[in-house]
């Protein structure tokens, strides 16, 4: 829903709530912060203005004691119990396991890095495999057997370069023994795929660019230049 912007009074008594009850909020089992601001209800901000209190694991109330609870409303205020559990953001260059999709990767027979695209599977295996770009994943000349590792540490081996197209610009490699997801860096996991449509928008997530948007405005080119650096 569309959110109305809230008024300084309101806001102001809200605050003022929040610094009365702060402490006896904060003393409730499992809480580890609170706040004022919109509840939520299945995941979806309802526009109501709340008390709110952030828990690692919420808990049916029959399974705490009534002094554990927290209320219902304060000062004629709903108390909204979230559940979030604060994460430390892995960045791209960093070891992911399992592997996603906008993460660094590297050959370990080049000097530089790049992108992995995001994981796919094998039409007839449905084996996972990474999918980058060919000027990613192969060094010129190609070395039979080319390693690709995540991040571009030359140590954690993902596992060899198994097909590429220089023409496409594309190569696949062997994910070895990793787990992998179909999450991307920055956007949601993937859900299926389509072919290109003129006019089509589209995202991508590289490890220099970040998350960046575009639209196909072109489609059967036969021929691909490559510019000098990472995407």
């Amino acid at each position: 829903m569309e959110l109305e912007v809230v008024g300084d009074d309101e806001q102001a008594r809200l605050e003022r709530l929040l610094r009365k009850h702060r402490k006896t909020l904060l003393a409730l089992p499992n809480v580890h912060d609170a706040d004022i601001g919109f509840e939520l209800a299945g995941g979806e901000l309802t526009g109501r203005l709340a008390l709110r209190v952030y828990v690692d694991k919420k808990r049916s109330p029959r399974g705490l004691r009534v002094a554990d609870r927290a209320p219902d409303e304060l000062d004629g205020v709903p108390v909204d119990v979230i559940e979030f559990t604060p994460e430390l953001q892995l960045a791209r260059d960093d070891l992911h396991d399992p592997v996603i999709g906008g993460v660094r990767i590297q050959n370990v027979n080049k000097p530089t890095g790049g992108t992995l695209g995001m994981v796919v599977l094998h039409r007839d295996t449905l084996r996972p495999l990474g999918l980058s770009n060919h000027h990613v994943m192969q060094p010129t000349p190609v070395v039979a057997g080319d390693l690709i590792s995540q991040p571009g540490d030359g140590v954690n081996i993902l596992g060899p370069v198994v097909a590429s197209d220089k023409a496409l610009d594309c190569a696949v490699c062997a994910l070895g023994s990793r787990a992998s997801s179909f999450d991307i860096y920055g956007l949601d996991p993937v859900a299926g795929w389509t072919f290109a449509r003129l006019g089509m928008k589209v995202v991508k997530s590289g490890i220099s660019s970040g998350v960046t948007f575009g639209v196909v405005d072109g489609l059967n080119s036969e021929r691909i230049s490559v510019m000098p650096g990472t995407a």
